[in-house]
């Protein structure tokens, strides 16, 4: 639980672009989290804020550098494989935020749904 909560804290605290500049390294310490700790719950809170920062009125936006949709499609594929155990349920969880975000960010970007 403490990771958990810690993990959500950093979401929280911290401001959007420091989750742009760090972002793979925070997916990838998500996947390493004890199998106890509910991912699932910390990536989805992680999609919606950047989602909501880059839909956002007077924000910049994401840099065209960052390639948010393919950066959480592969950390969301590789947690799914370091918890084979995950429920079903939380995996179609993941995929739904990730698609959200994809149409909120990219919606003129309808390929992306195949990946």
């Amino acid at each position: 639980i403490a990771q958990e909560y810690l993990m959500e804290c950093i979401i929280q605290v911290f401001p959007d672009e420091f989750h742009l500049a760090t972002l793979t390294s925070f997916l990838e310490a998500c996947a390493e989290l004890q199998p106890a700790v509910n991912v699932k719950n910390i990536v989805i809170a992680l999609i919606d804020r950047l989602a909501q920062y880059a839909t956002r009125e007077g924000s910049p936006g994401i840099p065209d550098n960052i390639k948010l949709f393919d950066i959480f499609s592969d950390e969301i594929t590789s947690i799914i494989k370091s918890r084979p155990d995950m429920p079903p349920e939380d995996i179609v969880s993941l995929e739904v935020s990730l698609v959200n975000m994809a149409h909120k960010c990219y919606s003129d970007r309808v390929d992306l749904i195949d990946k």
